[in-house]
């Protein structure tokens, strides 16, 4: 999966260095550049394997409002998913 302000430009520049796309899952959401460890699940496995998704929310440089819009993404990228 890959959410980006363009996500169709980073589509083409995969499929044209050879990659196949057809499980390529993308998504145009606004982001102002933080790093991908500022937001993603946390994915645990429950004891029968089914996958439990946290929600985590990076607060290192003191809940900047400037990095709250990509701390959104987490709960965008669960609604495209399930």
């Amino acid at each position: 999966m890959i959410v980006a302000p363009d996500p169709d430009s980073i589509r083409d520049r995969i499929d044209n260095h050879g990659a196949d796309i057809q499980k390529l899952v993308t998504s145009k959401i606004n982001t102002n550049d933080t790093w991908a460890r500022d937001h993603a699940f946390i994915t645990l496995l429950k004891e029968d394997a089914t996958p439990l998704l946290l929600d985590f929310c990076f607060n290192g440089w003191g809940s900047l409002p400037q990095i709250m819009i990509t701390g959104l993404m987490t709960n965008y990228i669960f609604t495209i998913l399930f």
